[in-house]
């Protein structure tokens, strides 16, 4: 029944109704088809037969009021009808619009046994399903499929989110950037797939050293990066130096035969800092002091760093 009312020609026939001026509405549209279609043959029939039968124009004026009364009655009840038959057609319109708009919607009703009922029942699973995907999606997109953590698009706008507040909601902040040290040679010795393995190693044992609140990710390659906010630098490097003798302490390195630590660069949120580059930046030169003096250990930026960009 449904696809033969959802035929071509319907469907052109309704899209050349469409294009007519007046009534714009879908809804007084149908109304107006009504109207035309049984009351003015209605009328027309009451009329001719009037004048056929040679009725005294008292009496004539009489039954055209008594009809008139008649389809007005009858037009109000089909308003309401009407108007109801096409609620789901309004409701599915507009929580369409809303999740187009939104990304939200409410659920619809789905009592209807007919082609409105399933109308209803289709979009809401539709709906549903569109939801579901796009926050799958959006976890995927979020997350370092390796590793299991934070990538560097969710880090790094994870944190500047939460730099445009006031200071005052995460101040102060400290950043660390975490470099595997000589990890080429972990995969050269023992191969990607071990690599691999320290990697994920390393992510779960910095985010096990860490707080709800720490926006934990990898950067790319064997570099992570942990922003500590309401949290300063001596808090930080303890939590820090926890992550560091950890890694150091797996089986990673008599698992591979070859030695597995972390280096880190630290340093804290500047008020001077233009934005979350400037913090990197010091980072990064901290880290490389870190892998300059020997690796396997912290380096915090100096204070007078701080001024430099």
């Amino acid at each position: 029944m449904t696809s033969s009312i959802a035929s071509p020609t319907n469907l052109r026939i309704y899209a050349a109704l469409s294009d007519i001026a007046w009534p714009r509405s879908y809804y007084l549209k149908i109304l107006v088809l009504c109207f035309i279609g049984t009351h003015i043959p209605l009328l027309a029939t009451v009329v001719a037969s009037l004048l056929v039968l040679d009725v005294p124009l008292a009496k004539e004026l009489s039954v055209l009021l008594l009809m008139l009364a008649g389809t007005v009655v009858a037009a109000v009840a089909t308003v309401f009808v009407v108007r109801a038959m096409l609620a789901p057609i309004a409701a599915v319109t507009n929580e369409l619009e809303r999740y187009r708009l939104k990304g939200e919607f409410n659920t619809l009703p789905d009592r209807g046994r007919d082609e409105a009922g399933t109308l209803m029942k289709t979009v809401n699973s539709l709906l549903r399903q569109f939801t579901e995907t796009k926050a799958e999606l959006e976890i995927q997109s979020n997350m370092d499929a390796l590793v299991g953590i934070g990538n560097r698009r969710w880090l790094l706008g994870k944190a500047e989110a939460m730099l445009t507040r006031p200071s005052n909601a995460w101040s102060p902040t400290t950043v660390a950037l975490i470099d595997l040290d000589s990890f080429k040679s972990i995969n050269d010795t023992a191969g990607h797939a071990a690599g691999d393995a320290v990697l994920k190693r390393v992510g779960e044992i910095l985010l096990a050293h860490s707080r709800p609140t720490d926006i934990v990710g990898r950067l790319g390659g064997d570099e992570f990066c942990i922003v500590f906010p309401r949290c300063d630098v001596s808090a930080a490097a303890a939590a820090v130096e926890r992550m560091r003798k950890a890694v150091c302490e797996t089986s990673l390195g008599k698992d591979y035969g070859v030695a597995v630590s972390i280096s880190v660069g630290l340093t804290y949120r500047s008020e001077e800092d233009e934005d979350l580059d400037d913090t990197l930046a010091r980072a990064d030169r901290a880290l490389y002091e870190a892998k300059a003096a020997g690796r396997n250990r912290i380096h915090v930026a100096p204070v007078e760093q701080l001024t430099r960009h």
